[in-house]
């Protein structure tokens, strides 16, 4: 078992996670619920690129 950084970011977690299923997924080990929960978090960082974006914008206004 792994220790996790209590500074690691949300971001990073997502990372992380995201790397997990999708090794899970290419070794043949992933269950439905493997990919789900990538489909899902793929939505949530789209969702969160957008806001990223929307805060960069109107920094620049």
């Amino acid at each position: 078992m792994t220790l996790r950084d209590p500074s690691e970011t949300l971001t990073e977690k997502l990372r992380r996670s995201r790397r997990t299923l999708e090794m899970e997924i290419e070794q043949g080990k992933a269950s439905c619920d493997s990919r789900e929960a990538l489909e899902r978090l793929s939505e949530f960082e789209n969702k969160e690129d957008l806001a990223d974006d929307s805060l960069v914008q109107r920094g620049k206004a």
